[in-house]
C-alpha cells in the first residue's frame, strides 16, 4: 500500500458509507441489507483498482483522497476540470466552482454512415427517423420487448393518422439463453403488421457508430438508456431524446 494512502482510504470510506439510502435508525428487517452494504463498501476500500486509482490521483494532484466529488470543492491550486456537459443540459446547479468548466457536449469522432453502411444511409434518407438504441448491455425479455414493440406500433399508427412520414430504427440486442424466438414473436404480435413494413428496421448490430446515425441529420428523436455517450451524442445532434433507463 502507498505509504500515505491510509488517510486517503479513510476519507474515501467516510464519504461513501452514507450512500445506502437506508432509513436511520435502521429497522430490524433492513439490518441484513445494512450489513451486506457495509461488507461491500469494505471490499471496495481494499479493491486493487480503487487503491491504484487513489494512488494515481494522489500523485497527480498531491491530495490525500481518491474521491472526484471532493476535488469539486477542495481542488489543488491551479486545477481545471473539464466536463463533457454544459449548463443548458445539466442539473440546474445554483453554485458552480470556478475551476469546473462545462464545455460540452464532448462527443467522439466517427466516420459518416455513408462510408460505413451505405444501405442504412440510403434508408435513413427516406423519412425522418426515430432511433431506439438502449446500449450494448440492455437485453429485454419477451414481456419488455412486447411493451416496447406496442409503443412503436402506436407511434407509427398515430403518425399515419396525422399523415406524418416517419420511420423507426431499433437496435434490439439478442436475448440470452435461447430466448430469441420469444423476442421475435413478441415483436410480431405487438407490431401487428408493422414488423415487415419498410418504416421499421430492427437490427441486433450496427455496422456504423450510433453517433454517425445521429449526425446524418435524419434522426428526429433518439430513445436511449441514458448512458453518458448516448446522452451527450443525442444532446449534440437531436432535439427529442427520451430516456428509458434499464430496470
Amino acid at each position: 500500500m502507498h505509504p500515505s494512502y491510509g488517510s486517503c482510504e479513510l476519507t474515501w470510506f467516510r464519504i461513501y458509507r452514507c450512500a445506502s439510502l437506508l432509513p436511520y435508525p435502521v429497522p430490524f428487517y433492513l439490518r441484513p441489507a445494512a450489513w451486506y452494504i457495509q461488507k461491500q463498501y469494505m471490499k471496495l476500500v481494499k479493491d486493487q483498482w480503487v487503491i491504484g486509482h487513489a494512488m494515481n490521483m494522489q500523485e497527480k494532484i498531491n491530495k490525500p483522497y481518491s474521491d472526484w466529488g471532493r476535488v469539486s470543492y477542495d481542488p489543488p491550486k491551479g486545477l481545471k476540470i473539464i466536463l463533457p456537459s454544459n449548463s443548458h443540459n445539466d442539473f440546474p446547479f445554483s453554485v458552480v466552482p470556478d475551476h469546473i468548466v462545462s464545455c460540452g457536449p464532448i462527443v467522439r469522432v466517427a466516420k459518416p454512415v455513408e462510408e460505413t453502411d451505405p444501405d442504412l444511409a440510403a434508408w435513413l434518407k427516406r423519412r425522418p427517423t426515430v432511433f431506439i438504441n438502449l446500449g450494448s448491455h440492455v437485453i429485454h425479455d419477451k414481456n419488455a420487448t412486447s411493451e416496447l414493440s406496442a409503443a412503436v406500433h402506436s407511434l407509427l399508427d398515430e403518425a399515419r393518422k396525422a399523415k406524418q412520414e416517419i420511420q423507426v430504427l431499433w437496435k434490439m440486442n439478442k436475448s440470452a439463453g435461447g430466448q430469441e424466438e420469444g423476442q421475435k414473436s413478441a415483436v410480431s404480435s405487438a407490431m401487428n403488421g408493422h414488423a415487415d413494413n419498410d418504416r421499421i428496421r430492427i437490427v441486433d448490430w450496427l455496422e456504423t457508430e450510433p453517433i454517425s446515425i445521429l449526425r446524418s441529420e435524419n434522426v428526429i428523436c433518439s430513445v436511449n438508456h441514458g448512458g453518458a455517450n448516448s446522452y451527450f451524442e443525442a444532446v449534440r445532434y437531436v432535439t427529442l431524446r427520451p430516456t428509458c433507463p434499464p430496470a
